[in-house]
């Protein structure tokens, strides 16, 4: 889970996990979607949702997005 991230250009601490879920979707197609979700509050009162992707030929680790809504 993430404990700090970049945000508008500073780190930023993550203060609390509000949710956490996980999305396997379009298993039909050839590349299946498979996601990490998490909703964080930042110092300060921010909240964000971002998640990783954890589908065939995500790297080791994952690379964390902020989801947009």
């Amino acid at each position: 889970m993430p404990r700090s991230l970049v945000f508008e250009g500073a780190r930023r601490q993550v203060e609390a996990v509000q949710d956490r879920w996980r999305i396997d979707d379009e298993w039909w197609r050839e590349a299946a979607l498979s996601r990490m979700y998490y909703e964080l509050r930042l110092e300060g009162g921010r909240v964000l949702t971002v998640y990783r992707d954890l589908g065939e030929g995500a790297e080791a680790g994952g690379v964390w997005w902020l989801q947009r809504y």
